[in-house]
């Protein structure tokens, strides 16, 4: 009986394995994970968002590392549950349209309107396209346009905007004596100016104080402009200074100059009449009215003084000698005192070398008859010969190398640059004074790389505005430019299309000098 019973429960016992391993496969076989849609850029999905209920989260993982929701299209997912491996799909989808805000276009009349113009603001999370939802008329003409926002997947937001179109100013304000043009009454100095007849501005220009109405036909719609000519400015008053004797007679006439304007001066006065009874200096305020009430005060001074006022010289502007010449230091000249006339006058020129090229001055004397000495000095240069620039030339060629660029570089930081052509002897100039402009220069440094042996040639531009060299650098030439400044040196030795590129759109005439290649 025993054996029986341990026979039938282990039979039971092993029916219950059996139905557990059925289980356990069944279990083991089904799906624990599912795949994932999501929007374009929403969260990174986690694990939990994959499992089936099916799953324990505790025997669950990523074996992707890897997963993001900025780019469309499906990704593999793998995962695992104890030792197997599901692989699921994520979508990333964009049914989202952009999100835009539109506006209302007021454009010029000589440009083609474009979508982007009405869309103050866009964004999403892909590329946009801009697009009108119709054509667009051929001519232009003021009217509702609808605009349309497209994101890569086809999602789009739209509206309609108005166009306007314009090309002229509705008022324009102008001051008497200002020359009308056409171009001032455009939006856009670009577009319009063809569309005025010059000559309809010309009552303006010859008129007065006033406003004008101007009508103008662009495309469909008619155009006004309103000119007003207004008179805003003072008189233009130049005034100068005067000088008496204490109790000396003071009038308007002696500080006023001219006194000038477009619309007429109505009246010149003075703000509070000047005194002469006291030795000093006072300021004196003249005002001058024009016919629209604009005034200008201007303020000039009288000077009250004793007479201790030296003789003055005229006449004695800078004199250019030759060497070893005979110059007259009293050709012209003149002592001049505001009381007592013209003067007798001695000068003093022993301080002048005329054997040697230099600057040297004359100095003239004069008194008057209350016993006021005036002086004055007279630059007297000697203008230096062939021979004085030779030896100047010669004493800078010892100290500026022997290199094509370090006889550049000495010129540029010698000489600085100013707007003079140096006259006479330009390479004496630029030398003797440290400054010159191009011109100089390109002659000084022409002047040094001779006495060094090197082959130049003088080059300028077309309308001969700019001066530099070019260089025989040993079989070919180059351009050199030692004026100072940043595009003549951007390039040591410049070919052609670098010495184009440093002028500007400037040229020079290529037939009359060697290219450089």
């Amino acid at each position: 009986m025993k054996n029986f019973f341990k026979s039938k429960v282990c039979t039971v016992l092993l029916i219950l394995l059996l139905i557990a391993m059925c289980c356990a496969g069944y279990y083991w076989q089904l799906p624990k994970f599912h795949g994932l849609t999501l929007e374009l850029g929403a969260e990174k999905p986690q694990l939990a968002d994959f499992l089936t209920d099916q799953a324990n989260p505790k025997w669950a993982g990523f074996v992707t590392e890897s997963l993001t929701t900025d780019v469309l299209g499906d990704q593999s997912v793998t995962l695992t549950h104890l030792w197997r491996e599901e692989t699921v799909t994520l979508t990333v989808e964009d049914t989202t349209a952009p999100e835009a805000t539109f506006r209302d276009v007021t454009l010029n009349l000589g440009k083609e309107p474009t979508p982007e113009m009405f869309v103050a603001e866009a964004s999403d999370l892909t590329e946009l396209t801009y697009s009108f939802a119709q054509a667009l008329p051929e001519q232009r003409q003021d009217g509702p346009v609808t605009v349309v926002v497209t994101d890569t997947s086809g999602n789009a937001v739209s509206q309609e905007c108005r166009v306007t179109y314009e090309w002229l100013k509705t008022q324009y304000t102008l001051e008497l004596g200002i020359y009308l043009q056409a171009a001032d009454l455009l939006l856009d100095p670009s577009f319009g100016e063809d569309l005025i007849d010059q000559e309809a501005l010309e009552p303006i220009n010859n008129g007065g104080v006033g406003q004008y109405p101007l009508e103008f036909q662009a495309g469909m719609k008619d155009y006004t402009c309103l000119v007003t000519v207004q008179d805003t400015t003072a008189p233009n008053v130049v005034v100068q200074e005067v000088s008496v004797y204490r109790g000396g007679k003071v009038t308007l006439e002696q500080f006023v100059v001219s006194a000038v304007d477009l619309s007429g001066v109505r009246e010149v006065r003075f703000a509070e009449p000047p005194s002469s009874r006291e030795f000093g200096n006072f300021p004196v305020k003249i005002e001058a009215e024009d016919i629209y009430g604009n005034v200008a005060t201007v303020e000039a001074t009288l000077r009250v003084v004793k007479d201790k006022t030296p003789p003055q010289f005229r006449n004695v502007g800078e004199m250019k000698v030759e060497k070893n010449s005979k110059p007259d230091y009293v050709e012209k000249v003149k002592a001049y005192d505001s009381q007592d006339g013209n003067l007798e006058f001695t000068y003093d020129a022993s301080a002048v070398n005329l054997t040697k090229a230099g600057t040297y001055y004359v100095t003239y004397t004069s008194v008057d008859l209350s016993g006021n000495v005036g002086t004055y000095k007279r630059k007297v240069t000697v203008l230096p010969d062939a021979e004085d620039t030779t030896a100047l030339v010669k004493a800078h060629a010892q100290k500026c190398g022997t290199t094509v660029k370090a006889i550049t570089d000495y010129v540029r930081s010698n000489i600085r640059y100013n707007s003079d052509w140096g006259g006479d002897d330009p390479v004496w100039y630029g030398f003797t004074n440290r400054k010159g402009n191009c011109y100089v220069h390109a002659l000084c440094l022409q002047r040094l790389l001779k006495e060094h042996g090197y082959t130049t040639k003088l080059i300028w531009v077309t309308d001969k505005s700019h001066y530099w060299l070019i260089v025989d650098m040993g079989g070919y030439w180059r351009h050199i430019d030692a004026t100072p400044s940043s595009l003549h040196s951007r390039y040591p030795f410049m070919t052609d299309q670098q010495r184009l590129e440093t002028l500007s759109g400037r040229e020079w005439d290529t037939s009359l000098w060697p290219a450089c290649e």
